[in-house]
C-alpha cells in the first residue's frame, strides 16, 4: 500500500501519535477514516457511470450498424427522394380535391333539395 511495508507504516504512526498528540491523533484518524470512506463512494459511483456508458455506447454503435446496414445507394439518390416525395405531395393533393368535390356536391344538392 503506498509503497512502503508495515515496519515504515508504524513508524509514520507512532511518529504522527507523537506530534498530534492523542486527542488530536483520534481526530485525525476519524477524519482520515471518512475521507476514505467519502472516496469509496465516489469510486463506486464512478465504476458505474463508466458501465452505464460503456453499454450505452454499445447499443449505440450497434443501432448505428443496424440502420447503415439497411441502406442502399438508390435510396439516397437525390432524384428519386424528389420523385417519391412529389408523388406523396400529388396523392395528398387530389386525395383533398376529391374530398372538396365531393363537399361542393353534396352542398350544391343539400342547396337544390332546399330550393324545391
Amino acid at each position: 500500500m503506498f509503497g512502503i511495508n508495515s515496519a515504515e507504516f508504524i513508524v509514520v504512526l507512532i511518529v504522527g501519535v507523537v506530534v498530534l498528540g492523542p486527542s488530536r491523533a483520534a481526530h485525525a484518524i476519524i477524519w482520515l477514516q471518512q475521507g476514505i470512506l467519502k472516496l469509496r463512494e465516489w469510486s463506486g459511483q464512478m465504476r458505474q457511470y463508466s458501465a452505464e456508458l460503456r453499454s450505452m455506447q454499445e447499443s449505440s454503435s450497434s443501432d448505428i450498424a443496424t440502420s447503415i446496414s439497411g441502406l442502399t445507394p438508390s435510396q439516397l439518390d437525390p432524384r428519386s427522394m424528389i420523385r417519391e416525395a412529389v408523388a406523396e405531395e400529388m396523392q395528398l393533393w387530389l386525395k383533398e380535391s376529391r374530398i372538396a368535390d365531393i363537399n361542393t356536391i353534396s352542398t350544391k344538392e343539400s342547396s337544390d333539395d332546399s330550393q324545391r
